[in-house]
C-alpha cells in the first residue's frame, strides 16, 4: 500500500523517469468493489468467545469455517475448490485489468474481510502456536486479499505500467549496496539478479522482526531486557493489558504498547479500528489504576485527618 501510494505519489509530483517496484511476491492488492459495510452473524465476537469458552482455543480451521458460513448466509457459497491457487497472481497487466472490472460491482467476500477487524485480536492469542506458524507462511497473500486499494489508484498503476515507466520485479531482497548508487541483489527462486538505481525508497513499513526495526528506542528496550522480541513479531506484551513483558517473563503494567509493536500478540495491527478498540482499553487500564490509588490514597488520608 505505501509502495502504491508513493509511485502515484511521484508522478503527481513530475517524476517522469522510470520506477520499479520490488516485491517477494509480486503480488499487487485487491481492488475495492462497490460494497458497502457488513454486519456478520457468524464471524463474531459471541462466537469466538463462545469457541474460546468450550474448547480453550480457536482453531484456524474454525475461522476458515466460520468465514464461509459466513459466505453462505448471505447467498455466496464457499466457490474456492483450491485455497493454494489463491495465492498466486497472473501478470501485473492481466491481473489489473479483471480487478478493474470486478471493482465496478460489489464484492461481498471483500465485506466479509473487513468485518473481521472486530474478531482478529480475539482470535489470534487463542489460536496454537502451530496454526499460527501455518498461517504466517501464507499472511502476505492474506494481506494482498484484505488490504485493497480504490479502483482511481489501480488505474494510475495500471497505466503506468502500460507505458512502461513502471515495473514490478519479484524475489526476496537480499542486500542493499551504496557507492554512488544503490545497487539491489535479488533471488527469485534459484536466481539471482541485481539492479542499479539512483535513489530507493523503502516502503515496507514496520518489519514484524523488531530486531531489524531501525528505532533507537525499541533497540535499547531489546538490549537492556526491559522487553524481548516475540518471534511472531514485534515484542512480547501481555494479551490482557497491553504490558511489556521483559526477559524475565513479567509484565511491567507500567510500559503500554500500541500499533505494530505488537503484531506478535494481535497480528493484524495497522487497521484504526482495532488501534482504536486497544487505545480506549489501555486508557481505561490507566485510569482504573489511578482510581485505585486516589482511593488509597484517601483510605490512609482519612485517619490521620480525623486525629
Amino acid at each position: 500500500m505505501s509502495a502504491i501510494d508513493t509511485v502515484i505519489g511521484l508522478t503527481a509530483n513530475g517524476h517522469v523517469g522510470p520506477i520499479t517496484l520490488h516485491s517477494r511476491t509480486g503480488a499487487l492488492p485487491t481492488v475495492r468493489g462497490t460494497q458497502g459495510r457488513y454486519n456478520p452473524t457468524i464471524l463474531t465476537p459471541e462466537t469466538v468467545k463462545s469457541c474460546i469458552s468450550r474448547t480453550g482455543i480457536v482453531r484456524l480451521e474454525d475461522v476458515l469455517r466460520w468465514t464461509m458460513q459466513e459466505m453462505a448466509l448471505a447467498g455466496k457459497p464457499n466457490c474456492v475448490t483450491d485455497w493454494l491457487k489463491k495465492c498466486s497472481q497472473k501478470p501485473a497487466l492481466e491481473f489489473l485489468e479483471a480487478e478493474i472490472a470486478a471493482a465496478h460491482h460489489p464484492r461481498f467476500w471483500q465485506s466479509v474481510l473487513y468485518s473481521s477487524n472486530a474478531v482478529l485480536d480475539l482470535i489470534w492469542p487463542a489460536m496454537p502456536g502451530q496454526d499460527k506458524l501455518r498461517f504466517l507462511d501464507y499472511s502476505s497473500w492474506w494481506m494482498a486479499y484484505r488490504v485493497s486499494i480504490p479502483i482511481e489508484n489501480a488505474t494510475r498503476i495500471k497505466l503506468l505500467l502500460e507505458s512502461g515507466q513502471l515495473s514490478i520485479i519479484k524475489g526476496e531482497l537480499l542486500s542493499i549496496n551504496h557507492d554512488g548508487h544503490f545497487a539491489l541483489e535479488v533471488i527469485d527462486q534459484s536466481d539471482k539478479s541485481y539492479h542499479n538505481y539512483d535513489s530507493v525508497i523503502v516502503a515496507t513499513g514496520t518489519p514484524r522482526d523488531v530486531r531489524k526495526f531501525d528505532n533507537t528506542l525499541v533497540q535499547n528496550i531489546l538490549r537492556q531486557g526491559v522487553g524481548c522480541a516475540d518471534p511472531l513479531g514485534g515484542i512480547k506484551v501481555s494479551t490482557q493489558s497491553g504490558g511489556l513483558i521483559n526477559q524475565l517473563g513479567c509484565v511491567d503494567e507500567r510500559i503500554t504498547v500500541l500499533g505494530e509493536l505488537t503484531s506478535g500478540a494481535f497480528f493484524f495491527t495497522s487497521a484504526l479500528e482495532i488501534n482504536a478498540r486497544h487505545s480506549a482499553k489501555r486508557a481505561e487500564g490507566i485510569l482504573e489504576k489511578l482510581l485505585l490509588t486516589s482511593d488509597a490514597h484517601l483510605s490512609d488520608a482519612g485517619p490521620r485527618l480525623l486525629a
